[in-house]
C-alpha cells in the first residue's frame, strides 16, 4: 500500500522520536528540525480547532497531531505539496 500512494521521486520519511511519516521529495519543500520546532514550540489546545497557513507537505500539523485533540486543518496552495501533505494524512490515518 505504501508504495502504491508515492508518486515519482517521493519519500517517506519518519523521524525516531515519532510514529508520523511523511511523504516528501527533494524537488520541492521538504521539512526539517524548523518544522519539528515550530510543531513543539506553541501550547496545543487540547480541543478545538488549529489551522495551519501555508502548511507545505503538512509536517508542522501531523507532527502537532501527536500533541493535542484538537481539529487540525492545513491550508497550502501549491498543488503539489497539498497533495503530499493529503496523502501524507492518509498515510497516518488522520483522515
Amino acid at each position: 500500500m505504501i508504495k502504491a500512494i508515492l508518486k515519482e521521486g517521493e519519500r517517506i520519511d519518519q523521524l525516531f522520536s515519532s510514529d508520523v511519516r511523511i511523504i516528501q521529495n527533494k524537488d520541492v519543500f521538504s521539512y526539517s528540525i524548523d518544522s519539528v520546532l515550530l510543531s513543539r514550540f506553541p501550547k496545543m489546545p487540547s480541543k478545538g480547532l488549529i489551522v495551519d497557513l501555508c502548511s507545505g507537505n503538512g509536517a508542522v500539523g501531523l507532527f502537532a497531531s501527536t500533541r493535542t485533540k484538537a481539529a487540525i486543518v492545513e491550508v497550502e496552495l501549491q498543488e503539489r505539496l497539498a497533495d503530499m501533505g493529503r496523502r501524507s494524512i492518509q498515510l497516518n490515518q488522520l483522515e
